[in-house]
């Protein structure tokens, strides 16, 4: 009650002070997806975490609630909590559920979004005669592998109404593709991503799904736009490397070496970040 005091105080007799710590408030916004795997490590499930405007926080309760009670009406038992979350999937495709009382509403609506299903296809030879194992691995839109999912769960995903499926060779790691000009193509762009999964800069773990492609040989000086001079950064990483003295050379397939304006030297991969500095004291 006495924050709440306080803070009413400050509206009314700081308004300036409101007013700041409001946009300072609207700053932390964000909203982040993660996977969950249970024990088996099968992904089954996403955690959503959002920190939205007021307005918007409000009116996505409301489309919620108003979703999961058409579910409801359809015929849909599950409990509230479980239908709030069908809601949000039928949100991200554009959907909405079919009102009994309202028989010309449509299914979804003309601008709904089609869930878009790319498939990358490796075909084994126990795969060719019924002894896969039965698992696939799930990938974000650029290629970034996530976890295992089961084969049954994208044939689900596929027989989703509307669903747009899209059938892709695997990526090769390893092959070395080329661009002309300072764009990479999209191909080299899903297999550079793919391979590093992070900002490739010392201790960062932004996932390189859409962040910058940073050419380790400047294009302008002559370096290609190609797998080999390609690493994925973060704009503020990207920045760091153009504006100042940090350097880096790529060791092999997302492998690089950076050496801080200190003298300070760090190994990256794909998964760890070493310190792998010289005994700048050593003076032998």
């Amino acid at each position: 009650t006495l924050d709440r005091l306080v803070a009413d105080a400050i509206v009314r007799f700081d308004p300036e002070t409101a007013a700041q710590r409001a946009l300072e408030d609207l700053e932390t916004r964000h909203a982040r997806v993660t996977l969950n795997h249970v024990p088996d490590g099968i992904l089954a499930t996403g955690r959503l975490d959002a920190v939205v405007d007021a307005a918007d926080a409000l009116e996505l309760n409301t489309i919620l609630a108003q979703i999961a009670a058409s579910l409801a009406t359809a015929g849909d038992t599950d409990p509230l909590d479980i239908r709030r979350a069908k809601a949000l999937g039928l949100l991200a495709r554009g959907e909405l559920p079919h009102q009994p009382d309202q028989p010309d509403q449509p299914r979804a609506t003309s601008s709904g979004r089609r869930r878009q299903v790319v498939l990358h296809v490796s075909l084994t030879d126990t795969a060719l005669h019924g002894c896969g194992d039965g698992i696939a691995t799930l990938a974000t839109p650029t290629g970034r592998p996530l976890g295992p999912v089961t084969v049954e769960q994208v044939q689900q995903w596929c027989a989703t109404p509307d669903a747009e499926i899209t059938v892709k060779p695997v990526i090769d790691l390893l092959a070395l593709v080329t661009s002309t000009g300072y764009q990479p193509s999209t191909t080299l762009r899903e297999q550079t991503v793919a391979l590093h999964r992070t900002c490739a800069f010392p201790h960062c773990d932004r996932p390189a799904d859409n962040l910058d492609l940073d050419h380790i040989h400047p294009h302008a000086t002559g370096g290609a736009t190609a797998s080999d001079n390609l690493a994925p950064l973060c704009r503020r990483h990207h920045r760091t490397k153009t504006h100042t003295t940090w350097t880096y050379t790529r060791l092999g397939p997302a492998e690089h070496l950076w050496t801080s304006p200190h003298g300070h030297q760090f190994l990256t991969d794909r998964h760890t970040t070493r310190d792998v500095s010289p005994d700048l004291h050593d003076t032998g």
